[in-house]
């Protein structure tokens, strides 16, 4: 299972033309952007006109048998700002009173990617279990996650936009992760299972659930995703 995201050059009637990393085997980023560009995107808007926009689509992709061949099945996952390879972050040293504490918990954090390709903290919405007087520690923590994180920004009609993103992030201080944790992580590759099981393979979907974690989603893309088309 490949999980990729695919640069998707929005015309302004709908149609894309796609590119997938240029890193990947030839034959694979050719049937990969076969299918994607296949696809259909609601005509982006600026103004009440129809215009050209760039956003990257996120897919999962695998290899599944078809008459004796291999076929290539694409599901589509979300679409946003070109988000980093790996999510990285070095968050400051917890106060001993909040180790003590032994919090395992996910923040559900709210911010924007601002046109010069940087995060900016805008919220962050807390569980239950996170006492009040702790609050504080994760939002600055949230603040520097968000800050120093580096995204190639939307674009609408050839500028850089301001698209605001809201990630789940999973903040461990305790020595084991809860079965309640865990179960929640589970009901979300559930979740995420079941919107790609409408598009790819099932053994695909089967063979990817487990590693189904990632549900950061943009809540004003300028670019909204229609239906698979004849790619799909």
């Amino acid at each position: 299972m490949l999980y990729l995201q695919v640069r998707a050059d929005v015309a302004p009637d709908g149609h894309i033309v796609a590119s997938a990393d240029g890193k990947l085997p030839v034959v694979l980023r050719e049937a990969v952007e076969k299918q994607v560009g296949g696809w259909r995107f609601h005509p982006p808007m600026k103004e009440g006109a129809a215009v050209s926009a760039t956003t990257w689509v996120r897919v999962a992709a695998c290899l599944v048998p078809d008459d004796g061949n291999m076929r290539l099945s694409v599901g589509y996952i979300a679409n946003g700002p070109l988000q980093p390879e790996a999510f990285s972050f070095s968050p400051p040293v917890p106060p001993n009173s909040l180790l003590q504490q032994g919090i395992d918990t996910t923040l559900q954090v709210s911010y924007a990617v601002q046109p010069n390709g940087r995060g900016k903290l805008e919220s962050v919405g807390f569980e239950d279990s996170v006492p009040e007087r702790f609050r504080p520690w994760f939002e600055r923590s949230m603040k520097q996650w968000a800050s120093e994180q580096k995204f190639q920004p939307e674009r609408i009609d050839g500028q850089a936009v301001t698209t605001h993103l809201q990630t789940p992030v999973r903040m461990n201080l305790a020595a084991q992760s809860t079965p309640r944790r865990e179960l929640k992580r589970r009901e979300e590759a559930e979740r995420q299972a079941r919107q790609l099981g409408e598009q790819l393979n099932p053994a695909c979907v089967a063979a990817a659930q487990p590693y189904l974690v990632d549900s950061t989603v943009a809540l004003d893309s300028p670019v909204s995703f229609m239906d698979a088309g004849s790619g799909g």
